[in-house]
């Protein structure tokens, strides 16, 4: 990748992320405990299979990916 495509891919993961953080209520009833993919605003893939929806959008340069869990964790350090 050249550095334009580079930052290209950077500035639509933050859309994406942003994106998934605006409607983070929405995808929470509509893909619970999923993993989703998001790319211009939508979400272009999801299941529950982390190594699947990667190897699904590998070739989508910013696309967002991320887990919706409906039980919160708990984490000790």
């Amino acid at each position: 990748m050249t550095v334009n495509e580079i930052q290209e891919a950077l500035g639509r993961y933050s859309k994406n992320y942003e994106w998934f953080n605006s409607n983070y209520e929405i995808l929470k009833k509509e893909y619970p405990d999923s993993v989703v993919a998001i790319d211009n605003g939508k979400v272009i893939a999801s299941g529950t299979d982390l190594e699947n929806l990667k190897e699904k959008t590998k070739n989508i340069p910013g696309v967002f990916i991320t887990a919706i869990l409906t039980e919160k964790l708990i984490w000790i350090l």
